[in-house]
């Protein structure tokens, strides 16, 4: 088991751009693990389930991929 911590910055100045990036960095790092299943933990911060959402969503955002005229996996 691995644990990933990924920094939300200073807790006034979080927003849902800066959530959402987060999210992406964290994806990123998950793909760099291979890592199969996550989970995701976001606490001490005021609307915790709205902060986790765009942390999520940003995750989702970075993890898309169009492949539909892509002939081969590289």
């Amino acid at each position: 088991n691995q644990i990933i911590l990924v920094g939300l910055g200073k807790e006034d100045k979080l927003d849902e751009t800066n959530a959402q990036s987060a999210g992406g960095t964290l994806c990123a790092s998950l793909n760099a693990l291979k890592a199969v299943n996550a989970g995701l933990v976001v606490e001490n911060v005021k609307n915790a389930a709205e902060v986790a959402a765009n942390v999520a969503f940003g995750s989702v955002l970075r993890s898309y991929r169009f492949s539909k005229y892509k002939t081969k996996e590289n």
